[in-house]
């Protein structure tokens, strides 16, 4: 949960409720699940600084030891599963905030550290800690004294940490001994991009195929030889944690669900969810603990 001591920052804008960017201090009890509106309709960058803990990201586990950055879209689970964190940082900032077209395709939302839930959803710091230290003091510091022009402050340093942050990624991209050229990585992102912008109207290979201009086949080739999984997979994965997301998230029956996933027969998008969750929809809602 966060701690008392925080500060939230406020900019008036008719999309997103009035709250654009926070950065506060966080402290998780065991088991906690970040489900409110920060986590639903704002990127959040959580910085667990000193500790040890084992977490839950979209009903995937990870268990880290070392300083750790995450950086997870809006809509998306993250669980302590046990803990001991003994400082960290929570960053959560909206779309309208920073998420605008002048920023580089590699450090806006649809970069590498966001909306890609095929990478490792964290970084590792080391030893560009310390610039990304200096740059979070900052924040707090213009938060407790703002100046003139102190939302276009606070929002060069949101961008600076990204740089920095996306760097580092691109590092452990390059340096985790995945097979595959640069071009492999290229069409691996454009097509994560593409399946996060389309997954509910556009199940097929083909249909990704066709938006990047190849073949089924070479999609097919590229893809498996960077992940090792089939985009056929990939697409299904989305599709299935969607609909994790809103069984845990909302009051929708698994109807009104199938439906907004693009399926036009409820039943079929049973058999389709049970195949890959090894159990029904009605089951894995009610084992939800909200």
């Amino acid at each position: 949960m966060e701690s008392d001591q925080f500060k939230i920052h406020k900019i008036d804008s008719p999309n997103d409720n009035g709250i654009s960017f926070k950065l506060c201090q966080v402290d998780f009890d065991e088991g906690e699940t970040l489900k409110d509106e920060i986590n639903t309709q704002l990127f959040n960058v959580i910085w667990m600084q000193e500790g040890k803990t084992d977490y839950q990201i979209d009903f995937n586990n990870y268990q880290v030891s070392s300083e750790s950055i995450f950086f997870l879209t809006p809509g998306q689970i993250f669980k302590v599963n046990s803990e001991s964190v003994l400082k960290g940082y929570r960053l959560a900032f909206s779309q309208d905030f920073y998420c605008i077209e002048t920023h580089s395709k590699e450090t806006a939302c649809n970069g590498v550290l966001f909306n890609n839930i095929y990478e490792t959803p964290f970084i590792e710091p080391g030893s560009s800690g310390l610039e990304l230290k200096e740059i979070l003091n900052k924040m707090f510091t213009e938060f407790e004294n703002p100046g003139v022009a102190s939302n276009e402050m606070i929002l060069a340093y949101l961008r600076l940490f990204l740089v920095y942050c996306t760097r580092i990624k691109a590092r452990m991209i390059t340096g985790i001994g995945q097979s595959g050229s640069p071009g492999d990585h290229n069409i691996s992102q454009k097509f994560s991009q593409l399946v996060e912008k389309n997954f509910r109207e556009l199940h097929s290979v083909s249909d990704y195929a066709d938006l990047l201009n190849i073949s089924p086949k070479s999609l097919s080739k590229q893809l498996t030889k960077r992940s090792g999984v089939s985009p056929l997979e990939l697409i299904r994965e989305r599709i299935i944690l969607e609909a994790k997301r809103e069984l845990h998230y909302t009051d929708k029956s698994v109807k009104e669900i199938a439906y907004d996933l693009g399926f036009e027969d409820p039943a079929y998008f049973n058999r389709f969810f049970k195949k890959a969750a090894r159990i029904t929809p009605s089951i894995f809602k009610k084992s939800q603990i909200y």
